[in-house]
């Protein structure tokens, strides 16, 4: 299968790379997914069997300030993909996020559940299912959450950072979610693309946690690899003790059953912290 990734520069098309044979990736600067002409040619070029849309606007805050921007690379883009790929009977995978929910109640959230973005970047991500959803019928939407990995930005970089830099940290306590480790997606886009079962799917790492919860463990870990941080304690605070432009879900748990009926089952984050860890190597 000849597999087109677009948003090849970021976090996650770097771990799903390794893992397609037969691909094309191309960074933004490669395909400028807001040209239309650009999207039509590219895919009249390659011709590929699939086309996998890991491009994405994720500056969660900023997109409160810069609502077209995150609205031109999550809903527009994915549009013209979704578009062109209909054309040519190219199934399309696309990913979004929990955050495309309210974030209320304790049961973890299905796939039929209504959605209702409490921000801009959740909305951006909203919009960009739905045309995906209406313009492509071989399409694949899979909802990930709390993405990390050695490479791009993310939290575990950004409590190594701060844990070398600090004696303590403060991390909220009272938003919950999953973990999930980038390298854990490929197995699970390869085993939903040999299915052929279209629609919406949930994935995420396994157990549930919270922010301060995964900071904590992201420095434990880290001490027992043999980094030198200065971090001694982790504090968990309140949401309303960190405030942030963009309002945050508090509960975004995704339900995975709908995969673990076609036999793709959650993978442990720790073990794919472990592996981050490795990965980026002791300062």
């Amino acid at each position: 299968m000849k597999v087109l990734l677009v948003g090849a520069g970021g976090q996650l098309a770097q771990h799903l790379i390794p893992n397609f044979p037969h691909l094309v990736a191309l960074t933004r600067h490669q395909l400028d997914l807001t040209d239309r002409a650009q999207v039509t040619g590219a895919l009249r070029h390659h011709r590929p069997d699939c086309v996998i849309n890991a491009a994405a606007y994720t500056a969660v805050d900023l997109a409160e300030e810069q609502r077209d921007q995150a609205f031109a690379t999550n809903a527009d883009a994915p549009a013209a993909l979704a578009q062109e790929c209909q054309k040519s009977s190219t199934p399309l995978v696309h990913f979004s996020t929990d955050y495309v929910f309210p974030g209320g109640g304790s049961r973890p959230w299905k796939e039929t559940d209504a959605c209702s973005p409490i921000n801009q970047y959740g909305a951006s991500k909203w919009a960009g299912e739905e045309h995906v959803r209406r313009e492509c019928e071989q399409h694949l939407i899979l909802r990930v959450s709390w993405l990390f990995g050695a490479f791009g930005q993310n939290f575990v970089k950004t409590i190594l950072r701060l844990a070398g830099e600090r004696e303590q940290l403060r991390v909220v306590s009272d938003q919950q979610g999953c973990p999930t480790w980038c390298g854990h997606l490929s197995p699970v886009v390869q085993g939903l693309l040999e299915s052929r079962r279209w629609g919406t799917y949930h994935y995420c790492d396994a157990p549930a946690s919270n922010w301060w919860e995964f900071a904590r463990t992201v420095v434990d870990q880290a001490v027992e690899l043999g980094w030198p941080l200065k971090a001694r304690e982790v504090i968990p605070i309140s949401t309303a003790d960190f405030p942030t432009k963009a309002l945050r879900p508090t509960f975004s748990v995704l339900d995975c059953t709908r995969l673990a009926e076609l036999g793709i089952f959650q993978s442990d984050w720790c073990e794919g912290l472990e592996r981050t860890l490795r990965e980026l190597g002791r300062p």
